[in-house]
């Protein structure tokens, strides 16, 4: 028991022996040289945004494409055919805000327009194109982390016996990339 105490002595000691003889060297050190200030010059390699991603340039706009809405009950109300087609042609040449995250009253939230919405009749859906201004959320469509949408709907409530609550002439007040959109078979697609 004595003999691990005095190692353990022995050990610290030998420590503080060599932060001293350290400290010795660099003093020796530090006397050869020049007293006062010196200057040096340092160089260094960044890359930016555009030269780690040759997938689009700063200031380039990411072109988009994709479904928007289809006819049924997404969440609370139903929208038939008639309905998204007038919401179709009441958009005709009204483009509006795409955002993330439904944040419909930032004004930062606001990541480019949707240029035009059409009715796909193959589909049976509202379809979209876009163009996205942020570096960052083009990056994210470009790389499959963001691939839903989902649109911010204003619509008059009608009750109707065979769909129940009906939202009707519906209007878009902003599209938002978001994790999961309420009509389940949206997307975004680069063009």
């Amino acid at each position: 028991m004595e003999i691990n105490k005095n190692i353990e002595k022995l050990n610290r000691a030998e420590g503080v022996l060599r932060e001293l003889k350290t400290v010795e060297i660099i003093k020796k050190a530090d006397s050869f040289l020049p007293q006062g200030k010196t200057s040096e010059k340092l160089s260094c390699t960044f890359k930016t945004e555009e030269q780690l991603s040759a997938k689009i340039k700063i200031g380039e706009q990411l072109k988009v494409i994709g479904k928007m809405m289809g006819i049924g009950r997404h969440k609370k109300k139903y929208y038939t055919k008639e309905d998204l087609i007038w919401s179709v042609n009441f958009h005709k040449g009204k483009p509006f805000p795409f955002k993330v995250d439904h944040k419909d009253k930032e004004v930062g939230a606001t990541i480019g327009m949707v240029d035009e919405i059409y009715w796909d009749e193959e589909r049976q859906e509202v379809m979209y194109r876009a163009h996205i201004n942020d570096i960052t959320q083009s990056l994210n469509v470009i790389d499959g982390v963001v691939t839903d949408v989902s649109a911010t709907v204003a619509s008059q409530d009608v009750y109707d016996d065979q769909y129940g609550l009906r939202g009707k002439y519906p209007e878009y007040r902003e599209l938002s990339l978001v994790e999961s959109g309420a009509f389940k078979e949206n997307n975004i697609q680069v063009v």
